[in-house]
């Protein structure tokens, strides 16, 4: 019996420290995240000591380092930075669940889609279809799949397959931030044609649209500069 109540209490301190510590680390990576737009070498800082260390896997760390390495446009440590990442998710007995190695994945093909390196972006590309053949993969991670692959077909292939199944369908969805996306991806694919009436067009859309959205600067930049197109992928 004596026994009996001492696992028990152990297995509620177990529970307790668990809890604590997602709750400590949900709060670290909020300030990390924050950190990173305001101070960006200080959050490089922080993610080398010891608190970082303890509630943030090595994968989460590289994560924010992969994010703050492209802002501060640092290639050499980004590379490096993008090595790590595919070793935790390449592994084959790696501990990322699907929807983790699709971030690992989706983040550098973001990067690739920047750089317009289409042999980085169709690798990247294929390893996130590859996932689609899990039978863990959940329709969030699938969506995130799907995205990545239209990317390329718009930015690196330019497909312009796509202009016609987005006329069809931009004017009809509900989600106004979704409809701004495909009038920038129109935009920039008439950008390419340097058709620029149907580019003036579509960005003022998707201006509008995307008002009040995280992309609202970004668009109402690319919309006084269409130059900006050739390197905004979104």
């Amino acid at each position: 019996m004596q026994f009996l109540i001492i696992f028990l209490i152990v297995f509620v301190l177990m529970i307790g420290f668990n809890i604590a510590g997602s709750l400590l680390a949900r709060r670290y990576v909020d300030n990390l995240n924050r950190l990173q737009y305001e101070d960006p070498q200080g959050c490089l800082k922080k993610l080398e000591v010891f608190p970082a260390k303890f509630l943030l896997p090595g994968y989460n760390r590289e994560l924010v380092k992969a994010d703050i390495y492209a802002r501060i446009n640092d290639e050499t440590n980004l590379k490096t930075t993008f090595e790590k990442l595919n070793a935790y998710a390449d592994k084959k007995h790696s501990m990322l669940n699907i929807r983790d190695k699709a971030m690992v994945y989706q983040k550098q093909l973001s990067y690739a889609l920047y750089k317009h390196d289409q042999t980085t972006a169709h690798l990247l590309n294929t390893k996130l279809q590859a996932l689609k053949t899990n039978k863990h993969v959940d329709d969030l991670t699938n969506r995130l799949i799907d995205e990545s692959n239209t990317c390329v077909q718009v930015y690196i292939d330019h497909n312009y397959a796509y202009l016609d199944k987005a006329k069809q369908l931009v004017d009809s969805l509900d989600n106004k931030v979704v409809s701004g996306i495909m009038h920038y991806r129109m935009a920039y694919l008439y950008h390419t044609r340097n058709d620029q009436n149907h580019v003036k067009t579509h960005l003022e859309k998707a201006t509008t649209l995307l008002k009040g959205s995280e992309l609202e600067n970004v668009i109402q930049q690319v919309n006084q500069n269409h130059g900006l197109l050739d390197t905004v992928a979104i």
